[in-house]
């Protein structure tokens, strides 16, 4: 699996808890406690992003329809 490197800035309570969970919790570095919360974050929310792909879904099903009407109509 290949990592590609993010930048992101967070308040400076966060970056504190995020160390102390690496000073004392099961974390060795900061990216593996926010690999792990990020992981987290979308098993919680899967269904609503499995949702929103199957409406885009949708929509993208709905315009090749209406394209290819509309060329049908051109004829």
């Amino acid at each position: 699996m290949e990592n590609v490197r993010i930048t992101i800035r967070l308040p400076l309570h966060l970056v504190n808890a995020i160390d102390t969970l690496t000073e004392v919790g099961p974390y060795t570095t900061r990216s593996e406690v926010v690999r792990h919360a990020i992981v987290d974050f979308i098993k919680k929310h899967s269904d609503e992003i499995t949702e929103i792909m199957n409406k885009i879904q949708k929509v993208q099903e709905i315009k090749t329809t209406i394209s290819t009407v509309e060329e049908y109509a051109k004829k």
